[in-house]
Protein backbone atom coordinates (compact mmCIF):
# COMPACT_ATOMS: atom_id res chain seq x y z
CA UNK A 1 0.00 0.00 0.00
CA UNK A 2 1.13 3.24 -0.77
CA UNK A 3 2.53 5.78 2.04
CA UNK A 4 -0.22 8.09 0.76
CA UNK A 5 -3.39 5.93 0.58
CA UNK A 6 -1.85 4.90 4.93
CA UNK A 7 -2.06 8.65 5.55
CA UNK A 8 -5.43 8.99 3.72
CA UNK A 9 -7.17 5.91 5.89
CA UNK A 10 -5.41 6.67 8.91
CA UNK A 11 -6.87 10.27 8.49
CA UNK A 12 -10.10 9.32 7.94
CA UNK A 13 -10.11 6.87 10.95
CA UNK A 14 -8.87 9.35 12.89
CA UNK A 15 -12.01 11.77 11.58
CA UNK A 16 -14.44 9.54 12.20
CA UNK A 17 -13.38 9.01 15.49
CA UNK A 18 -12.99 12.81 16.13
CA UNK A 19 -17.04 13.05 14.73
CA UNK A 20 -18.27 10.38 17.01
CA UNK A 21 -16.55 11.96 20.15
CA UNK A 22 -17.94 15.28 19.18
CA UNK A 23 -21.74 13.70 19.31
CA UNK A 24 -23.82 13.34 22.07
CA UNK A 25 -26.67 11.32 22.34
CA UNK A 26 -27.60 12.82 26.15
CA UNK A 27 -29.53 9.28 27.80
CA UNK A 28 -28.92 8.60 31.10
CA UNK A 29 -27.99 4.91 31.89
CA UNK A 30 -29.16 4.72 35.62
CA UNK A 31 -28.07 1.27 37.21
CA UNK A 32 -30.74 -0.32 40.20
CA UNK A 33 -29.90 0.92 43.55
CA UNK A 34 -28.91 4.63 41.97
CA UNK A 35 -29.72 7.92 44.50
CA UNK A 36 -29.62 11.25 43.60
CA UNK A 37 -30.30 14.20 46.11
CA UNK A 38 -31.75 17.77 45.39
CA UNK A 39 -32.93 20.55 46.55
CA UNK A 40 -36.17 22.04 44.91
CA UNK A 41 -37.20 26.17 45.19
CA UNK A 42 -40.38 26.86 43.38
CA UNK A 43 -41.25 31.10 44.02
CA UNK A 44 -44.78 32.07 42.70
CA UNK A 45 -44.78 35.41 42.05
CA UNK A 46 -48.63 36.21 43.60
CA UNK A 47 -50.43 39.45 44.27
CA UNK A 48 -50.30 40.93 46.98
CA UNK A 49 -47.10 38.83 48.18
CA UNK A 50 -44.62 36.25 46.51
CA UNK A 51 -45.32 32.31 47.85
CA UNK A 52 -41.81 30.12 48.05
CA UNK A 53 -41.86 26.50 48.69
CA UNK A 54 -38.32 24.54 49.70
CA UNK A 55 -37.96 20.95 49.81
CA UNK A 56 -35.56 18.04 49.80
CA UNK A 57 -36.12 15.53 46.57
CA UNK A 58 -34.42 12.20 46.69
CA UNK A 59 -34.92 9.79 43.70
CA UNK A 60 -33.77 5.86 44.01
CA UNK A 61 -33.69 3.30 41.35
CA UNK A 62 -35.57 0.90 41.81
CA UNK A 63 -35.40 -1.43 38.78
CA UNK A 64 -33.70 -1.32 35.62
CA UNK A 65 -34.65 -3.91 32.90
CA UNK A 66 -32.54 -5.67 30.26
CA UNK A 67 -34.09 -3.42 27.23
CA UNK A 68 -32.70 -0.39 29.13
CA UNK A 69 -36.44 0.50 30.54
CA UNK A 70 -36.50 1.79 34.05
CA UNK A 71 -38.50 2.70 37.67
CA UNK A 72 -37.93 5.30 40.26
CA UNK A 73 -39.03 6.24 43.82
CA UNK A 74 -39.25 9.99 44.62
CA UNK A 75 -39.41 11.21 48.04
CA UNK A 76 -40.12 14.74 48.58
CA UNK A 77 -39.41 15.57 52.35
CA UNK A 78 -38.70 18.92 54.50
CA UNK A 79 -41.00 20.82 52.14
CA UNK A 80 -41.74 24.40 53.88
CA UNK A 81 -43.68 27.14 52.41
CA UNK A 82 -43.51 30.92 53.02
CA UNK A 83 -46.02 33.10 52.70
CA UNK A 84 -46.28 36.96 53.63
CA UNK A 85 -44.16 36.84 56.18
CA UNK A 86 -45.04 33.22 57.70
CA UNK A 87 -43.67 29.76 57.42
CA UNK A 88 -45.56 26.40 57.66
CA UNK A 89 -43.78 22.88 57.17
CA UNK A 90 -45.77 20.16 56.11
CA UNK A 91 -45.32 16.03 56.55
CA UNK A 92 -43.55 13.75 54.51
CA UNK A 93 -45.44 12.67 51.55
CA UNK A 94 -45.57 9.02 50.50
CA UNK A 95 -42.60 7.64 47.81
CA UNK A 96 -44.32 8.08 44.21
CA UNK A 97 -43.13 5.55 41.40
CA UNK A 98 -42.62 5.96 38.02
CA UNK A 99 -41.48 4.19 34.86
CA UNK A 100 -39.49 5.61 31.98
CA UNK A 101 -38.23 3.92 28.78
CA UNK A 102 -34.68 3.83 27.93
CA UNK A 103 -35.00 7.11 26.55
CA UNK A 104 -36.28 8.87 29.37
CA UNK A 105 -39.56 9.00 28.55
CA UNK A 106 -42.52 8.64 31.26
CA UNK A 107 -43.96 5.16 30.50
CA UNK A 108 -46.37 5.19 33.63
CA UNK A 109 -49.44 7.29 33.82
CA UNK A 110 -48.84 10.80 32.77
CA UNK A 111 -49.88 13.65 34.81
CA UNK A 112 -53.29 14.86 34.19
CA UNK A 113 -55.25 18.39 34.34
CA UNK A 114 -57.78 16.27 35.91
CA UNK A 115 -55.44 15.27 38.81
CA UNK A 116 -53.78 18.15 39.30
CA UNK A 117 -53.33 21.56 36.71
CA UNK A 118 -49.96 22.72 38.40
CA UNK A 119 -48.29 19.10 38.83
CA UNK A 120 -49.09 18.43 34.75
CA UNK A 121 -47.39 21.73 34.13
CA UNK A 122 -44.57 21.22 35.96
CA UNK A 123 -43.73 17.78 35.11
CA UNK A 124 -44.25 18.27 30.99
CA UNK A 125 -41.63 21.40 31.85
CA UNK A 126 -39.06 19.30 33.80
CA UNK A 127 -39.19 15.90 32.02
CA UNK A 128 -36.26 15.73 29.88
CA UNK A 129 -36.72 14.92 26.31
CA UNK A 130 -33.34 12.98 24.39
CA UNK A 131 -32.59 13.80 20.82
CA UNK A 132 -33.61 11.36 18.57
CA UNK A 133 -29.68 10.83 17.27
CA UNK A 134 -26.63 12.06 18.94
CA UNK A 135 -26.33 15.81 18.65
CA UNK A 136 -23.14 18.27 18.79
CA UNK A 137 -23.15 21.41 20.33
CA UNK A 138 -25.43 24.21 19.53
CA UNK A 139 -27.90 21.11 17.80
CA UNK A 140 -31.65 21.85 18.49
CA UNK A 141 -34.67 19.27 18.44
CA UNK A 142 -37.85 19.09 19.35
CA UNK A 143 -40.51 17.42 21.34
CA UNK A 144 -44.26 17.30 20.34
CA UNK A 145 -46.82 16.02 22.38
CA UNK A 146 -50.64 16.00 20.90
CA UNK A 147 -53.22 17.02 23.72
CA UNK A 148 -55.93 14.87 24.54
CA UNK A 149 -59.13 15.83 25.40
CA UNK A 150 -60.53 12.71 27.38
CA UNK A 151 -57.20 11.85 28.74
CA UNK A 152 -57.39 15.96 30.14
CA UNK A 153 -54.03 16.03 28.83
CA UNK A 154 -53.05 19.85 27.22
CA UNK A 155 -50.29 19.35 24.23
CA UNK A 156 -47.01 20.81 24.28
CA UNK A 157 -43.46 21.75 22.30
CA UNK A 158 -40.05 22.22 23.46
CA UNK A 159 -37.21 22.82 21.68
CA UNK A 160 -33.93 22.22 23.47
CA UNK A 161 -30.16 23.25 22.22
CA UNK A 162 -26.69 21.69 23.84
CA UNK A 163 -25.30 24.54 24.22
CA UNK A 164 -21.95 24.11 26.05
CA UNK A 165 -19.64 22.34 28.75
CA UNK A 166 -19.30 23.47 31.48
CA UNK A 167 -17.41 22.85 35.18
CA UNK A 168 -19.68 22.48 38.24
CA UNK A 169 -18.37 21.57 41.53
CA UNK A 170 -15.85 18.90 41.07
CA UNK A 171 -17.23 17.79 37.75
CA UNK A 172 -18.37 18.88 34.33
CA UNK A 173 -21.85 19.11 33.14
CA UNK A 174 -23.49 19.50 29.95
CA UNK A 175 -25.33 22.63 29.23
CA UNK A 176 -28.92 22.66 27.29
CA UNK A 177 -31.51 25.37 27.15
CA UNK A 178 -34.89 24.63 26.23
CA UNK A 179 -38.26 26.84 25.27
CA UNK A 180 -41.26 25.16 26.44
CA UNK A 181 -45.13 26.14 25.14
CA UNK A 182 -48.13 25.12 25.39
CA UNK A 183 -50.32 24.29 22.32
CA UNK A 184 -53.67 24.95 23.70
CA UNK A 185 -55.34 27.76 25.59
CA UNK A 186 -56.02 31.58 25.42
CA UNK A 187 -52.73 32.12 27.12
CA UNK A 188 -50.90 28.89 26.95
CA UNK A 189 -48.11 28.45 29.81
CA UNK A 190 -44.74 29.21 28.63
CA UNK A 191 -41.49 28.27 30.13
CA UNK A 192 -37.58 29.01 29.14
CA UNK A 193 -34.68 27.63 31.45
CA UNK A 194 -31.46 25.15 31.14
CA UNK A 195 -31.07 21.61 32.17
CA UNK A 196 -27.77 20.56 33.54
CA UNK A 197 -26.54 16.87 32.64
CA UNK A 198 -23.51 14.76 34.00
CA UNK A 199 -20.98 14.52 31.83
CA UNK A 200 -20.22 10.95 32.89
CA UNK A 201 -23.80 9.75 32.94
CA UNK A 202 -25.96 12.06 31.84
CA UNK A 203 -27.55 11.96 34.79
CA UNK A 204 -29.44 15.48 35.92
CA UNK A 205 -27.59 17.65 38.11
CA UNK A 206 -29.34 20.38 37.90
CA UNK A 207 -32.27 22.98 36.49
CA UNK A 208 -33.96 26.13 36.29
CA UNK A 209 -36.85 27.74 34.72
CA UNK A 210 -39.07 30.79 34.50
CA UNK A 211 -42.56 29.69 33.92
CA UNK A 212 -45.08 32.42 32.55
CA UNK A 213 -48.83 31.88 32.70
CA UNK A 214 -49.16 29.46 35.35
CA UNK A 215 -52.76 28.45 35.82
CA UNK A 216 -53.01 27.60 40.01
CA UNK A 217 -56.55 26.72 40.24
CA UNK A 218 -60.30 27.11 38.02
CA UNK A 219 -60.77 31.32 37.97
CA UNK A 220 -57.27 32.47 39.31
CA UNK A 221 -55.63 34.73 37.37
CA UNK A 222 -52.17 32.80 35.26
CA UNK A 223 -49.20 33.42 37.45
CA UNK A 224 -45.79 33.65 37.20
CA UNK A 225 -43.03 30.97 38.29
CA UNK A 226 -39.29 29.99 38.87
CA UNK A 227 -38.16 26.12 39.37
CA UNK A 228 -34.63 25.52 40.67
CA UNK A 229 -32.86 22.10 40.92
CA UNK A 230 -29.63 22.14 42.59
CA UNK A 231 -27.65 19.03 43.83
Amino acid sequence: MKRSVMIGAVLALASGALAAADSYDLIWKPKSGDVMSYKLALELVLVPTNATFTSDLNVRVTDVRANGDYTVETYIKNLKASYEGSERTFPDAPASTDSYNAKGEPISKLPTEGDDPVSAIVSQITDFYVPDKPVKLHDSWTKTVKGDAKLHIVGFKTTYTLVDFEPLGSGQVARVQFDYKRTQGDKPAQARGTFLLDSTNYALAGFNADVKNLVLSEGTPPAQATIKLTR
